[in-house]
């Protein structure tokens, strides 16, 4: 296997900076942690008529600047799968295999009351007009956040990932039995997993455990976002590598696992199914 420092590269430019780590510095983390526990992921396949770039500029600039106005929004991110992305999956069982895009809204609390709105100013934007372009909706859940990591490597806290500017993301979807969730929070794989060269850190989450009229819950589902500071199909490499031993060393097994790029405003045109 290749060791977490096996292919540095300029990328490593962006992520290696001076000074003390925020997760060793007890007066940096008195300053606080956040407040983002609650997550909508949702997963889409290609456009059918060939528009997926017109709903991502439509998307980058319409839909997500709307979203701060209500008062628990935290983050909102894009990502989007090349047909290279989809050559370095490791796992894509259905309906996952018809994923080529995916959104995540990370909410402060009261949780709950800001997903009613969250979706309910999709629905008035609609009515307003505002959404001239759609995609295949695979999947939208619900999800609490779990667990946070950072790479040991990297100056940023474990809270901080989610903001960090990234060139990629490894999104994993794993089913886990309840009586696993303590075990899930205190993974030590996790750790072996953000020390690998190209990745920040990690957030992991898991299915809420009540049931949503307006959204898919399901509280055996556990996701992991690895964010990546490196081109995400090489990352994928390494990554799935030791992704795959893990889940045969553990009897584990994943419905999803794949790269993803990120997408930014100025260059949306960069990175289509």
């Amino acid at each position: 296997m290749n060791s977490p420092r096996s292919r540095p590269g300029a990328a490593d430019a962006t992520f290696h900076f001076p000074g003390r780590a925020t997760d060793t510095d007890a007066s940096i983390l008195s300053a606080g942690a956040g407040d983002a526990t609650t997550v909508y992921l949702g997963f889409s396949g290609r456009s059918e008529t060939g528009q997926d770039a017109d709903y991502i500029r439509w998307h980058l600039f319409d839909h997500v600047p709307e979203q701060p106005r209500i008062a628990g929004i935290r983050n909102g991110q894009r990502w989007v799968s090349t047909p290279a992305c989809r050559a370095a999956r490791r796992a894509q069982d259905a309906p996952f295999d018809q994923v080529d895009h995916a959104v995540q809204y990370l909410f402060a609390e009261p949780a709950m009351e800001t997903l009613q709105t969250f979706m309910e100013l999709g629905r008035w934007l609609t009515a307003a007009g505002r959404q001239p372009f759609s995609l295949p909706r695979i999947q939208s859940g619900a999800y609490v956040v779990l667990d946070r990591r950072a790479n040991p490597r990297g100056t940023l806290g474990a809270y901080a990932i989610p903001w960090r500017p990234a060139r990629g993301v490894y999104i994993t979807v794993e089913k886990v039995p309840p009586d696993n969730a303590a075990w899930a929070q205190h993974d030590e794989n996790l750790n072996r997993l953000v020390a690998l060269d190209g990745v920040a850190g990690a957030w992991r989450y898991a299915g809420i455990r009540r049931q949503l009229p307006i959204l898919r819950t399901d509280p055996d589902e556990l996701v992991t976002i690895f964010y990546l500071y490196d081109d995400p199909v090489a990352v994928a490499g390494p990554l799935g590598d030791m992704l795959e031993q893990q889940w045969q060393a553990t009897g584990r097994s994943a419905a999803f696992a794949a790269p993803f790029h990120v997408v930014y405003p100025m260059t949306l045109d960069q990175y289509l199914p």
